[in-house]
């Protein structure tokens, strides 16, 4: 008995365009399919909430105790510095009016990393000490990654390189 693999037929080569429409289309694409995955995600949260829901017996699981430390950690992980200028700006909007203002983003190349790390220091310890420590939490958390400026990575020499002549 002979195993016969099925014709797939040719595959055509791949197009390159690299014009304006083609980028507003892959940009496009990439929208949409962000889009898809909030919702995903979204309907996934809300089953997950309703799975422990029927699990603990109809009561609420408690939530642990958020702690200036959960939120450095959210804030740090993998080479996070802050938000980016808008989307601190938002979360900003979300906390009472007296919270210290985030880096301006007139500003924003003129501020180190450290200063900018500092100061969402400053709106952490901030909210610990006005009540406003979980719904910080809460929105640093509902960032994107692409929403967070980071720390530049470091290069390293390939292995056997020569080391620079100065």
């Amino acid at each position: 008995m002979s195993h016969q693999v099925p014709h797939r037929g040719r595959v055509p080569p791949g197009i390159e365009d690299a014009s304006e429409a083609a980028w507003r289309d892959y940009a496009a694409c990439c929208a949409a399919l962000d889009e898809r995955l909030d919702r995903l995600r979204a309907a996934a949260a809300v089953q997950t909430r309703q799975l422990i829901r029927r699990a603990s017996g109809g009561r609420a699981p408690l939530r642990p105790a958020i702690t200036v430390d959960h939120v450095l950690r959210l804030a740090r992980a993998h080479g996070r510095v802050c938000p980016m200028p808008d989307p601190w700006r938002c979360l900003h909007l979300l906390l009472p009016a007296d919270a210290p203002a985030p880096i301006p983003a007139r500003a924003w190349d003129r501020t180190s990393d450290f200063d900018k790390q500092r100061r969402l220091r400053q709106q952490i310890e901030w909210a610990a000490r006005n009540g406003a420590l979980t719904r910080l939490h809460d929105c640093l958390s509902a960032l994107r990654e692409q929403d967070w400026h980071r720390l530049p990575t470091l290069q390293w020499p390939a292995l056997g390189a020569s080391p620079p002549r100065g």
